[in-house]
């Protein structure tokens, strides 16, 4: 299975904003407790869960202060399915043991 990494792709499979499950979502970096992020919208968001979570940015939105921002939030990794990466690499060579 493929593993969430910095600028890979994954589904969003369970969300704090019900609005935000299942969607696709780029995965940007790793943020540690109480460490702080600038967004590019000008919001500053802290990670105040007590674990690391990641970064994620695509068509997904989170409440900051009363006020929604879009187009970035938070998210733990199991709540994160990757959807990228080497999953269907080795695809053919499964086939060729299956035929011989």
């Amino acid at each position: 299975m493929a593993e969430l990494k910095a600028g890979g792709l994954a589904i969003l499979i369970k969300s704090y904003n019900p609005g935000n499950t299942g969607k696709s979502v780029t995965t940007e970096f790793i943020v540690q407790p109480m460490e702080y992020v600038d967004t590019p919208s000008g919001a500053v968001f802290t990670n105040h869960s007590g674990r690391l979570c990641w970064f994620i940015t695509g068509d997904v939105s989170t409440e900051l202060n009363g006020v929604v921002v879009k187009g970035c939030a938070f998210a733990h990794p199991e709540q994160l399915l990757p959807i990228d990466g080497e999953d269907f690499k080795h695809e053919g060579e499964r086939k060729k043991e299956l035929t011989i």
